[in-house]
């Protein structure tokens, strides 16, 4: 078993609930899978529509980090066990 823990920073937080979770997989599951699949029928459309954009691509503004360095192609990256992830929505102000 893979065991993944994620982070959620708002919004994320707001929609989950809860700051972290835990979730357990059979080995060899990638990145793309485990967002594209596990958080929106977990968390609902809301969090699909943080994560996507209109064409169902990975949002442009969307930071993932896994065990925090940040991950550019992640249809191709493995998660491994203990691996810890965090989605980030970087916010501009003045």
């Amino acid at each position: 078993m893979t065991n993944i823990k994620i982070n959620f920073y708002e919004p994320f937080r707001h929609i989950a609930g809860k700051d972290s979770e835990m979730f357990n997989y059979p080995a060899d599951i990638t990145l793309l899978s485990f967002i594209s699949s596990t958080l929106p029928e977990k968390y609902g459309e809301s969090f699909e529509k943080l994560l996507f954009d209109d064409k169902h691509n990975i949002s442009l503004s969307l930071l993932i980090l896994v065990n925090g360095t940040i991950i550019k192609n992640i249809s191709d990256f493995k998660l491994s066990d203990n691996d810890e992830i965090t989605l980030l929505l970087p916010v501009a102000g003045g």
